[in-house]
């Protein structure tokens, strides 16, 4: 436990959560208290240090918005599709706030629907 010490906190934290997530089972409770107010004394958004859309995406990984039903909305992820297209490939240089929110927000199977999916 001394030698944890020592890493970076980064590296500590993601090898907490590798150990929350890994074997039978994912421990929530465990996941909650690293995210959270838990042993780290503050929520883990206000380590995250960057600029920019990468940014962005980084809280909206850690805020988990992504969705859970499993009910797929086929208008949507042909407007989602639509949105990704005019984002990436229809222009030049990348419109990344498109492609964070959509990834992000979506339920996986919306997510594959969305990929599947020709507008």
């Amino acid at each position: 436990m001394a030698a944890l010490c020592l890493l970076p906190k980064a590296e500590f934290m993601a090898r907490e959560m590798y150990g929350a997530m890994s074997g039978i089972g994912t421990s929530k409770g465990r996941l909650n208290e690293i995210h959270g107010n838990g042993k780290y004394g503050h929520p883990v958004k206000d380590d995250i240090k960057d600029s920019g859309d990468f940014e962005s995406l980084l809280l909206s990984l850690v805020q988990c918005q992504k969705g859970r039903d499993a009910k797929i909305d086929v208008t949507r992820a042909k407007a989602d599709d639509r949105c990704l297209f005019e984002a990436g490939a229809a222009k030049l240089g990348t419109d990344e706030k498109v492609f964070y929110s959509i990834l992000t927000t979506r339920s996986w199977p919306q997510l594959h629907q969305t990929i599947t999916s020709t507008f």
